[in-house]
């Protein structure tokens, strides 16, 4: 597990949360085939990747959360039901 720190940027249009600027997102060494846009705000301040520092919310945008469950569920759930009986 690797973790880096990244500096928050404001939302003008959400002034209420502060956004990271990804170029990427993986999991287990595995990098997610994710275009660096799909990660930016855009003129009108949708898009983008929400973390909240205060909470365990994690918002990022669609078409990543889904690579990232699709990486997930096929890494972490292959004979995890052997493991309980």
């Amino acid at each position: 597990m690797a973790f880096a720190w990244v500096p928050l940027f404001p939302n003008l249009f959400f002034p209420s949360f502060y956004y990271v600027g990804l170029s990427g997102l993986g999991d287990g060494g595995t990098r997610l085939n994710i275009s660096q846009d799909v990660f930016c705000v855009i003129d009108l301040g949708n898009g983008g990747a929400v973390m909240d520092i205060g909470t365990i919310v994690t918002r990022l945008p669609t078409v990543a959360y889904r690579h990232l469950s699709v990486l997930h569920n096929r890494e972490y759930s292959v004979g995890r039901d052997s493991d309980f009986g």
